[in-house]
């Protein structure tokens, strides 16, 4: 049997501890299908489960406790190690976002060797101390109360009754366990009834509280703040494994929003400063940093920047990129328009500023005096030349006179004979 814990990129959520909500049932059998495939190549009969989920010390995301149980002439271990690392070093695990942070691979360490019991005490077959012939079967094959002296009672006592133990702290208790005969403080991690029906962990463990994380015993919770601190808290010990020194966060200014974990689960960055810090770069993704430029600014290349628009090409450099000082073309000064001409403007070509509308093409594509937008038609009494947006009186048409620009007024004319009287 070999025991494997997992990084995985997941938030944590208090949900996590109780071994029947969905989340975890969920996560759990992804995790197990996963495993399973990776490792299918390797040869032997193996049963993989997912034994343990809890909180990550100083990540925020979830350890994972995956059993593998291998049986094979040949040893695997190594193999089913370096699959697993790797896969973890892609960074997915089926459907799942991983790294090798906290990443394990052992085989259990065999429990110790229990000591010698008092004499006056029996030991069970388990490894438990328990009372010799005091009525109690402590042991689950009852073998405390096996061979014991009879023990005479008066004549009147017929009938004689059990004494519950005293049951302290949370353990709900006590209770008469299914043979009938012993009482037994229940869920207290002590194995009393015969038939271990008082530590049943279906009915004893419903999940940690918020700000506790349970040990992989199962059923033991421990504050947060006892996870790696240098002193077993968990019966088994599982507070103090897979610890790792995380630097304390940084301090961030301005605008700046964090500090916050990155996805690789030790180290912190201030988010969406225009400093690149994560080693995915999450810190600065511009989808969810960006909202875009206020009217009158524009963007710099990197994307995150605003800067307002008469800062562009003015020599300095007031882009992070320097993008706002790059490209730059000179324009000659805007002409002078008078009249009714519409202007100055740029024109298309950015470079080109004409006086709009003035029946004189001075933008390289004509755009200055594009009809569709400049004339709006002749008044009452008047005709347009074929230029299109030059108005004469109607008086003024084969009057000799050229008064188009054109000259369209005079083309086309005929003579109408004179009548006499």
């Amino acid at each position: 049997t070999f025991r494997c814990k997992l990084h995985l990129l997941t938030r944590w959520q208090p949900a996590y501890s109780n071994k029947r909500s969905p989340e975890y049932t969920r996560s759990a059998r992804s995790i197990q299908q996963a495993m399973v495939t990776l490792l299918n190549s390797v040869p032997g009969e193996k049963i993989i489960q997912v034994s343990d989920m809890k909180q990550a010390r100083g990540s925020g995301n979830i350890l994972v406790t995956v059993d593998i149980m291998h049986a094979d002439e040949t040893d695997q271990k190594n193999r089913m190690r370096q699959l697993v690392r790797g896969q973890l070093e892609r960074g997915s695990l089926g459907s799942s976002a991983v790294n090798s942070q906290f990443f394990s691979f052992e085989e259990p360490r065999a429990p110790p060797i229990p000591r010698a019991c008092p004499p006056e005490k029996h030991r069970c077959p388990g490894g438990r101390c328990a009372g010799r012939c005091d009525g109690i079967n402590e042991c689950l094959d009852g073998s405390d109360e096996h061979n014991c002296p009879a023990v005479g009672v008066d004549v009147g006592s017929l009938v004689t009754s059990l004494t519950p133990p005293s049951c302290s702290g949370d353990a709900s208790g006590p209770h008469l366990c299914q043979d009938g005969s012993t009482y037994a403080c229940f869920c207290d991690q002590k194995i009393e009834c015969p038939g271990g029906e008082d530590e049943d962990e279906s009915k004893c463990f419903e999940g940690c509280e918020p700000g506790t994380v349970s040990c992989d015993f199962g059923t033991q919770c421990i504050p947060e703040s006892q996870l790696c601190d240098n002193v077993a808290d968990c019966q088994d010990g599982t507070d103090e494994q897979g610890c790792t020194t995380v630097p304390p966060p940084p301090s961030c200014s301005g605008d700046a929003s964090g500090p916050h974990l990155c996805q690789d689960g030790s180290t912190y960055a201030c988010f969406c400063d225009q400093k690149i810090e994560c080693p995915g770069g999450e810190d600065e993704d511009e989808s969810k940093c960006f909202e875009g430029c206020e009217p009158g600014t524009v963007s710099c290349d990197f994307g995150t920047q605003c800067i307002p628009e008469s800062q562009l090409c003015d020599n300095v450099a007031d882009c992070q990129d320097g993008t706002d000082e790059q490209g730059c073309t000179t324009v000659p000064p805007p002409p002078s328009c008078s009249g009714d001409a519409s202007g100055p403007h740029l024109c298309q070509d950015g470079s080109t500023y004409a006086c709009f509308c003035d029946q004189k093409i001075e933008c390289p594509g004509g755009e200055d005096e594009d009809e569709s937008k400049c004339f709006e038609g002749c008044e009452p009494g008047t005709v347009s030349c074929d230029f299109g947006t030059q108005c004469i009186p109607e008086s003024q048409l084969c009057d000799n006179v050229a008064d188009c620009q054109d000259g369209t007024d005079e083309q086309g004319c005929t003579t109408v004979p004179r009548k006499y009287p």
